[in-house]
């Protein structure tokens, strides 16, 4: 009985495939989709970054620019008006709150950096996908196969 091959079906082509071919195939599109569906956890985390770095360049140029004019109009009409001190120390207390923010985000060791970034960004794009099947918003749970090999068992 050991001679006895099994099948798994009988192909478009009338071809018969071996079961552990279909098995394997299977395996392999499997972990390709797993890929995939890392590929796009990455570059949604990515993309994330960028537009949070974004909104950062636009709060630093927006705070820049209300100086320079705030000191234009200053120096202009310096004779005429006096300084709007209370509106240089606002714009100069964001600017601190602002760089008091990007100094914490920065980190010294870059093994660090990098780890505090990726563990954020996953954490963003799961609240983002919260009240979603498990399938559709994480993949399958970290360190067990998409596909269970029957054979293993």
């Amino acid at each position: 009985m050991s001679g006895v091959k099994r099948y798994q079906f009988k192909g478009a082509a009338g071809e018969y495939v071996y079961a552990r071919d279909f098995d394997e195939a299977t395996r392999f599109f499997l972990d390709a989709a797993e890929r995939c569906i890392a590929a796009e956890r990455r570059e949604a985390a990515l993309q994330l970054r960028l537009n949070n770095t974004d909104q950062r360049l636009d709060t630093a140029t927006s705070l820049i620019d209300r100086l320079i004019k705030n000191i234009e109009a200053e120096i202009d009409f310096h004779e005429d008006i006096e300084p709007n001190d209370r509106e240089n120390d606002q714009i100069m207390d964001e600017m601190r709150d602002f760089m008091k923010i990007a100094a914490d985000l920065s980190l010294t060791d870059e093994g660090d950096k990098a780890a505090n970034h990726v563990g954020a960004l996953n954490e963003m794009v799961a609240a983002k996908h919260q009240g979603e099947p498990e399938y559709v918003s994480r993949g399958y749970p970290r360190g067990e196969s998409f596909y269970r090999n029957k054979d293993a068992d």
